[in-house]
């Protein structure tokens, strides 16, 4: 997950470049691009996060109601194979912290270069 971040994050880093340099050029401290890219990211971490949290919600639900996903007997039995939907609460928050910390090292590790290199580098124009 921590490598979806990193790339996703990467890449936008790569295309907002001549942004990044206009900030710097105009006088920006490093430390509030960067804080600016890390709450970009912990906020889209969040808003996915609750998204996932509903949509999980719902097909739960819908799983549940319908009396769960039956499946054929395997080879060799003669049961069908009923499954439901359970979700954890404890387990659900456990993967949203995952999912925020992940959000704010993939931040501050693909901005670590934004104050390495000049400003001129940044405002370069690309094809």
């Amino acid at each position: 997950m921590f490598l979806a971040f990193l790339n996703v994050l990467s890449l936008s880093i790569y295309e907002r470049q001549q942004e990044f340099g206009t900030l710097r050029a105009m006088g920006t401290p490093v430390l509030y691009i960067r804080l600016l890219i890390t709450i970009e990211t912990i906020y889209i971490a969040f808003i996915s996060l609750m998204l996932s949290i509903l949509f999980s919600v719902i097909i739960s639900f819908a799983i549940n109601t319908s009396g769960g996903i039956i499946f054929p007997p395997p080879p060799g039995s003669s049961n069908e194979l009923h499954l439901g939907a359970s979700l954890s609460m404890q387990k659900t928050l456990q993967t949203g912290v995952v999912i925020i910390i992940g959000a704010i090292v993939s931040g501050i590790v693909c901005t670590f270069y934004i104050g390495k290199r000049s400003i001129l580098t940044f405002l370069e124009i690309r094809n």
